[in-house]
């Protein structure tokens, strides 16, 4: 049976994918979200499809995402913008492996537009 000490010491955040990305030069890692950081950027996510001066819901999601290694953020979410000004073909590379890993479906996104 597991216990609360069990859960929150476990290491569910471990699932690393590598992906290349040519049109930055080399290979980056994509991780998992947490449940606080998939709330956060649902709720940008829904803001952006809402008001079109918040878009940038591809980059948000690549700067939550990518990381080195062992798992640890190379963006801040404040670098969101400035990694939107980055080539589209390596966001939307790096964006699907980052869904894909998240299991956010086109559902989800439906969903998010509906509201």
């Amino acid at each position: 049976m597991l216990t609360a000490d069990g859960i929150l010491n476990s290491s569910d955040l471990s699932d690393l994918k590598k992906v290349n990305v040519p049109e930055w030069g080399g290979e980056v890692y994509i991780r998992v979200m947490t449940g606080i950081e998939r709330d956060r950027w649902e709720i940008a996510a829904t803001s952006a499809m809402k008001d079109t001066q918040t878009l940038n819901i591809r980059a948000t999601l690549c700067a939550i995402c990518i990381c080195d290694d062992k798992g640890k953020r190379l963006f801040t979410d404040e670098q969101a913008q400035a990694l939107g000004e980055k080539s589209s073909l390596a966001l939307g590379r790096v964006f699907e492996v980052a869904r894909h890993l998240n299991r956010l479906t086109d559902r989800d996104l439906e969903e998010l537009e509906g509201n």
